[in-house]
């Protein structure tokens, strides 16, 4: 979400009080001087030194009345906290607010810094300070909507992006806020409502496109998202979500271009999540080094349990195992629960033939996860090369409870029936094994 911010926020000075009187004296020299420091006050465009010192100079000239004195005093808060001086920004606008309490102005200038400085309770205050003096001003209820959902107030938001949309139906912030509250809701069909408001209003809104994109991806329509998105790189090519969201819905469909569009999305943005997307991608191509720089530059930036088993599964393929190790460790040193890297490392200590090392952690894993076919396999295949013929049998066949139709599983506890003397048993699985995978059959 955004503020809403409006150039009728900094009140243009009519100087009205003075005017009468300086052109009776012929003064015209001093008028137009302060009425130039109180355009150049008032410009935002104008560096924040130099709209301080005009609207400190329009204020010691004194004689304007205390609506202008408060605008100024407005413009100047924004000038200190364009320079960094909040506090001088702070005292400006407190002074607006005593100077003029029944002017909206002051006090949605002064809710606009609390809610820039994330004191929210502070600034709704203000805001409902400002919808008392003007009720039916939208923008009010854009910036409250802010800081109520700031505060976790979502359905209070909703309610006020709600009123300022049916006070001006064209209110693109309103549309667009309710769109990304809709979004966090889960109800995408009514962020879609809003943001195509947005479009229509703005239909070079490239942001707005891609929120769009978000919204039917959430949707079930991932075509119409794909749309979304190549018009939000279009519209907005420096925008680096978009490329990032583009490059993860084409990996399945055309991989060069993913790669191409995840590559632009790290060039705009080198933390951006496209990184993990652009090492999933390089590893189902076969790029395994490109991969293990991905998945190494993510452990740079975020040194997760996740980053290093998705490396050490990838030196795993290498057949790299003592950098597996390190990784599958490193991940159990930060996430000691962590299933994939349990399972990880019980792989890489089987392939070193650290037969007792991988049985421990497919125990862990087993404890952890008893429905994990996959893990009875494996635990059964290292209890098979320890000869450990009965515990084989009954891991393959909690394999098999668990997903009847695995061929290999059922070749493999034949095997293990035939070195228990169960004959029958044996000729039973591997004949059903062939059945379901016939190139079981070759020596």
């Amino acid at each position: 979400m955004s503020l809403r911010t409006r150039t009728s926020l900094a009140l243009v000075l009519t100087l009205s009080a003075r005017a009468g009187e300086l052109h009776a004296q012929a003064d015209f020299g001093q008028f137009n001087l302060v009425r130039e420091n109180a355009r150049l006050c008032i410009d935002q465009l104008q560096p924040a030194a130099r709209r301080i010192t005009s609207c400190t100079f329009v204020l010691n000239a004194g004689g304007i009345e205390k609506a202008e004195v408060a605008s100024i005093h407005v413009a100047r808060a924004q000038a200190y906290q364009q320079a960094g001086n909040d506090p001088a920004a702070l005292d400006d606008l407190d002074v607006a607010t005593r100077t003029a309490p029944k002017q909206e102005t002051p006090w949605v200038a002064r809710g606009d810094f609390y809610s820039s400085k994330a004191d929210f309770p502070h600034a709704l205050q203000d805001y409902d300070q400002a919808l008392k003096i003007a009720p039916k001003d939208p923008a009010v209820y854009d910036n409250r909507a802010f800081a109520l959902n700031a505060q976790g107030r979502h359905d209070e938001a909703i309610a006020d992006l709600t009123h300022a949309i049916a006070l001006d139906p064209d209110d693109v912030t309103a549309h667009s806020n309710r769109a990304t509250l809709y979004l966090t809701a889960n109800h995408p069909e009514l962020a879609i409502a809003d943001l195509s408001e947005v479009i229509r209003e703005q239909p070079g809104n490239g942001k707005a496109f891609y929120d769009l994109g978000t919204a039917h991806e959430k949707s079930g329509d991932p075509l119409q998202a794909l749309d979304d998105y190549r018009n939000a790189t279009r519209l907005a090519p420096g925008y680096a979500p978009a490329h990032a969201a583009l490059g993860r819905l084409l990996k399945d469909k055309d991989e060069q271009a993913a790669l191409s569009e995840l590559d632009a999305a790290l060039r705009l943005d080198p933390h951006s999540p496209a990184l993990e997307t652009r090492a999933f991608l390089n590893l189902s191509l076969g790029n395994l080094s490109e991969a293990v720089q991905d998945f190494s530059r993510s452990i740079e930036l975020s040194a997760s349990a996740a980053a290093y088993t998705d490396r050490g599964a990838v030196y795993a393929r290498q057949g790299q195992w003592d950098k597996a190790l390190a990784d599958f460790d490193a991940a159990l040193t930060i996430d000691p629960k962590s299933l994939p890297a349990l399972v990880g490392r019980a792989g890489a200590h089987y392939a070193q033939k650290s037969l007792a090392a991988s049985l421990d952690d497919y125990d862990r894993v087993i404890s952890a996860d008893p429905s994990n076919a996959v893990a009875f396999f494996k635990r059964g295949n290292v209890h098979f090369d320890l000869r450990e013929f009965s515990q084989a049998f009954a891991d393959f066949s909690a394999s098999l409870d668990l997903n009847p139709d695995q061929p290999t599983v059922l070749y493999n506890r034949g095997l293990a029936a035939q070195h228990l003397g169960r004959r029958k048993d044996a000729e039973l699985d591997m004949r059903r094994a062939i059945a379901l995978d016939p190139s079981l059959s070759k020596p």
